[in-house]
């Protein structure tokens, strides 16, 4: 699929003639086939204002889905696009989170991993939820030492959370 030109999607919303539409059968009533056709609240009920948009389109088919597709088309484009717009903005904001959180555990695998008398200070420990903790503190990083150093150092991180 190529890539959706959104302000032109956008563009052609905002131009349309203002909805709700709705689609009804013009032949209801009578002895003919279905005649869909799709239309705004104006060309039902004119306002007064005679410049008032509006929309009427009679469709060559009997297919009511068809008409019905068209007639709700005029509020479900913006509604996808709105919700295209705030999927994008949460993926931006997840994407920076991941970033961030990467950051917090590399210091903290760093930090575990180090030898034996590091001054690396565990700066992010606070956010680190109990299961991290509980792996960094056992040293069961992939490049982990056995040392007992940074299990020390990590309790007394811990122990200062704590009372800071």
């Amino acid at each position: 699929m190529s890539e959706l030109d959104l302000d032109a999607i956008r563009a052609r919303c905002e131009a349309a003639t203002p909805g709700p539409w709705s689609a009804y059968n013009a032949n209801e009533g009578t002895e003919y086939q279905p005649a869909w056709e799709v239309a705004n609240d104006a060309f039902h009920n004119p306002p007064a204002d005679e410049d008032a948009p509006w929309i009427a389109v009679h469709l060559e088919t009997g297919i009511k889905d068809d008409a019905e597709f068209i007639a709700h088309a005029r509020e479900d484009v913006p509604a996808l696009l709105a919700a295209l717009a705030s999927s994008r903005a949460e993926v931006e904001r997840l994407t920076r989170e991941n970033a961030r959180l990467t950051d917090v555990v590399d210091t903290a695998v760093a930090y575990v991993t180090e030898p034996e008398g590091s001054d690396l200070v565990p700066q992010y420990w606070h956010e680190l939820d109990d299961a991290t903790r509980r792996y960094l503190s056992a040293g069961l990083g992939p490049d982990a030492t056995a040392s007992d150093a940074p299990r020390r150092s990590i309790a007394a991180a811990e122990s200062q959370e704590g009372t800071g």
